[in-house]
């Protein structure tokens, strides 16, 4: 029985343009991500230190943060997935310096 809720619809192609969009503009903030927000309502987009992930392999790699896919489940956990089937998020992990 799944309880994943897929409200992203979201492709790999998408989450790729996602990804350069938060490296050409430097997003480090959560206000940065506001374009991002409007721009793809049924995502959740999360911003945290690669620290907060522990040892999770990044879905992406970019030059200062790592992009992570996120589930949701209809009782409000999140995870971490590989899955771009059962994203509904995404997870910006910034490097640390």
């Amino acid at each position: 029985m799944q309880d994943i809720l897929t409200l992203g619809g979201i492709n790999e192609e998408q989450i790729a343009e996602i990804g350069q969009w938060i490296e050409r503009n430097h997003c480090e903030s959560e206000t940065d991500l506001s374009p991002l927000r409007e721009e793809f309502p049924n995502l959740v987009f999360t911003l945290c230190s690669e620290d907060d992930l522990g040892f999770h392999e990044p879905f992406r790699t970019f030059s200062f943060f790592d992009l992570h896919l996120a589930a949701h489940s209809v009782s409000g956990c999140s995870s971490l997935t590989q899955y771009v089937e059962g994203c509904s998020g995404l997870v910006i992990a910034l490097h640390e310096e």
